[in-house]
């Protein structure tokens, strides 16, 4: 079979298993969900309705799960048969025993559960060793839901998808069984026996996303994903857009919070999207060529004379025994080879003889640009050896071509990945203007204070013990935050935060507050997004730049390092920026004398290691200051 002839065999397959286990349409689909619904709360009250047969289920299941399968199935035993035997030394009690291969086991402590198998009609029990404890164990409370049925003669339904308790009984009476978590549960009334064989089976999550990539795309593949990632990015940015668009109305905390959200849930949708298709390019992929490698292996079981792949038994002493004549035309075919040796691996001898190495091999040759995989079985009885080759041309050159898709996807992918972040960082540019636009004196006041805070903590960074805490990407993180500090001015009213003159102790107070209106603001940001970003630490800032090392400042009255790194940098940054500004209630101060009131403020106001970094790097300051000038107006 060529290999686009196995591809095409396997779409062929794919879409018969959408048509046997997917739902068709869309009420298929939502039944499929409604019913997992109800299965995970009918488990929910059988657990509390019989929780006295699940405390005494449950450490026998466990024991079986830890010690007792993994021993059957290093054995390569597939079942396990538990029964009821009379207890020693009494009349009435019953304990659990088992029997798996040649290996007997009792179960002492088992007498309550024996109990209530027997009280359900269970004689024995033929347990799968693949199953696991919460597979049994709800196996069992299936059972115990639907026992009163079993023996009141159920006939079997057509189809076993339901919850009804009927339907559950007359399926485990079928010869399919019910199918249930990846396990067939069967009963029989005439022996007692209840039979828990595992059986594979893909998630309904799986399956959803099988039917929509095979029936619902031009692709078939993994490729939907990347095709419909700026459809689900602009979906949901309308959604969200439709609600700011009704509720405007003014710019408040609220209207803030959604327009971050406009931008933050589309952009991390678009990159989930190109997530799954990254996940299932890999899946994909690595299913067709352990596929199209288990395809040609199953060749070799047929006869040896119509093998086309090459067969060579060698004997005691490095002998050819025999070949096939897919051997000997590859023989024939190879410039310079004589006998068969010459297609067999190099030093193939070391597996034949009374010294050989036992077991299994495996050894891959390259004979005339094809390439041969050759598992090589040793037979103990006469020492001799069979070298089954496998033709894996069309793999090696289909894993290549998939190392060349795969370094396009990981470019793609990496260009995605920048233009969401500079997309990020224009937006949050663009929301810290917001306050520059209402407070026009600040001027080119974010450029500069965020590049103030990036230098503190590159030089900082140079010592002990900040070396640790401000790794590259933190500093990173910190030149992206540092523009929302003042985010908070956007509540603070026109009246206070334009007046053209020295602010009132009352009006001063007000305006204090715009540190925790911005730390409320990011912290619902925060809150939506459920995970770690470079608004935690934006969060920071904004609540804390105003704190003072000696506990003068607000808005919590923090000293030391109670007040986050972050802030702490935030703070000379923005007062350094400050003193070179002009602001209506003063003239801008020079570099010098900026420098001079800042090192008198050292242990006052700022954290000492920051000033004696500050002094240290101060012409890279003053070269900022004049790149980030204000436009003259």
């Amino acid at each position: 079979m060529k290999f686009l002839d196995f591809l095409d065999s396997r779409k062929k397959m794919l879409i018969s298993e959408k048509v046997a286990e997917t739902p068709c349409g869309t009420l298929g689909k939502v039944c499929l969900g409604f019913n997992s619904l109800v299965g995970m709360v009918t488990l929910l009250w059988l657990g509390l309705r019989f929780r006295k047969f699940v405390l005494a289920a449950r450490p026998l299941t466990l024991h079986l799960e830890k010690q007792i399968f993994p021993e059957l199935v290093a054995k390569r035993q597939r079942w396990l048969r538990l029964t009821l035997e009379p207890e020693p030394d009494t009349d009435t009690g019953y304990t659990v025993s088992g029997k798996g291969g040649d290996r007997f086991y009792r179960f002492p402590g088992t007498n309550d559960l024996a109990v209530f198998l027997k009280e359900m009609g269970i004689r024995e029990m033929r347990l799968n060793t693949s199953l696991d404890y919460d597979q049994i164990l709800k196996a069992l409370l299936l059972y115990r839901h639907v026992a009163g049925l079993l023996f009141a003669g159920v006939s079997c339904p057509c189809r076993c998808d339901s919850c009804k308790r009927k339907s559950m009984a007359g399926c485990m009476l079928s010869e399919q069984g019910l199918h249930r978590f990846c396990c067939d549960i069967r009963f029989s009334p005439a022996s007692g026996m209840l039979e828990l064989d595992y059986t594979y089976c893909e998630l309904m999550l799986s399956r959803m996303v099988k039917s929509f990539v095979t029936d619902r795309s031009r692709f078939g593949d993994h490729r939907v994903f990347f095709a419909n990632a700026p459809v689900v990015a602009g979906v949901a940015f309308l959604v969200l857009l439709v609600p700011f668009l009704f509720g405007a109305g003014g710019m408040n905390l609220i209207t803030f919070s959604w327009l971050g959200m406009m931008v933050v849930v589309p952009g991390f949708l678009w990159f989930v999207m190109y997530l799954l298709g990254s996940f299932f390019y890999e899946k994909e992929h690595d299913e067709l060529l352990k596929s199209e490698y288990v395809r040609q292996e199953q060749v070799l079981a047929r006869f040896p004379e119509t093998n086309p792949n090459p067969l060579v038994k060698v004997g005691e002493e490095g002998e050819v025994l025999y070949a096939n004549p897919a051997a000997l035309n590859l023989v024939e075919s190879v410039a310079g080879a004589l006998d068969p040796e010459d297609i067999l691996p190099r030093g193939f001898g070391e597996y034949v003889g009374r010294e050989a190495r036992a077991g299994q091999a495996m050894e891959e040759v390259v004979i005339d640009r094809r390439y041969l995989r050759y598992i090589i079985s040793r037979f103990a009885g006469d020492f001799s050896a069979i070298f089954a080759g496998s033709d894996i041309t069309d793999l090696r050159v289909t894993e290549k071509r998939l190392r060349h898709l795969n370094e396009h996807l990981e470019k793609l992918v990496d260009e995605r990945t920048v233009q969401l972040a500079q997309t990020q960082d224009a937006t949050i540019v663009s929301l810290a203007a917001l306050a520059e636009v209402r407070d026009p004196d600040t001027g080119a006041h974010i450029e500069r204070t965020r590049t103030y805070v990036k230098l503190l903590a590159e030089e900082l960074g140079k010592k002990e013990p900040y070396r640790a805490v401000l790794p590259d990407a933190v500093i990173q993180t910190l030149y992206k935050s540092a523009p929302l500090h003042d985010i908070g001015k956007v509540g603070i009213r026109d009246a206070i935060l334009l007046k053209p003159d020295r602010l009132t102790h009352g009006e001063f107070e007000i305006m204090k507050k715009h540190a925790e209106l911005g730390a409320r603001a990011l912290d619902v940001a925060v809150q939506r997004l459920g995970f770690d970003s470079f608004l935690n630490i934006a969060k920071e800032i904004a609540w804390f730049h105003h704190e003072k090392w000696d506990g003068s400042g607000y808005p919590k009255g923090l000293s030391g390092d109670e007040i986050p790194l972050s802030a702490r940098l935030m703070a000379l940054a923005d007062v350094y920026d400050a003193l070179l500004s002009v602001r209506v209630y003063k003239q801008a101060f020079s570099h010098e004398k900026a420098v001079d009131m800042i090192r008198a403020q050292r242990g006052k106001h700022f954290d000492p290691d920051i000033v004696d970094a500050f002094v240290a790097i101060r012409e890279k300051f003053v070269a900022t200051a004049e790149k980030f000038k204000d436009p003259v107006t």
